[in-house]
């Protein structure tokens, strides 16, 4: 999901993970369900992150891996101004 992190809200952060499809209780492959919370923090946090260093331009996380109750940033770019 692209969109500005800066300053988003817990429903916003709602709206965007539904939007990619995923919910509480969905499994991949006979996996554990994913957890939606962990995604939500992480987004969350980096809505901090941003706001608390303005310098940052865009933060690109591609792929963001979803297991069970963890997650995982593959590859990270950080742009600074």
């Amino acid at each position: 999901s692209f969109k500005l992190a800066q300053g988003l809200t817990s429903d916003e952060i709602a709206d965007m993970i539904r939007n990619q499809g995923l919910f509480p209780d969905e499994r991949l492959r006979g996996s554990s369900p994913v957890d939606i919370r962990a995604v939500s923090e992480a987004v969350k946090r980096l809505s901090v992150l941003v706001t608390d260093f303005p310098e940052i331009t865009e933060i690109d996380i591609n792929p963001l891996f979803a297991y069970g109750n963890s997650i995982a940033a593959i590859d990270v770019k950080i742009t600074l101004s």
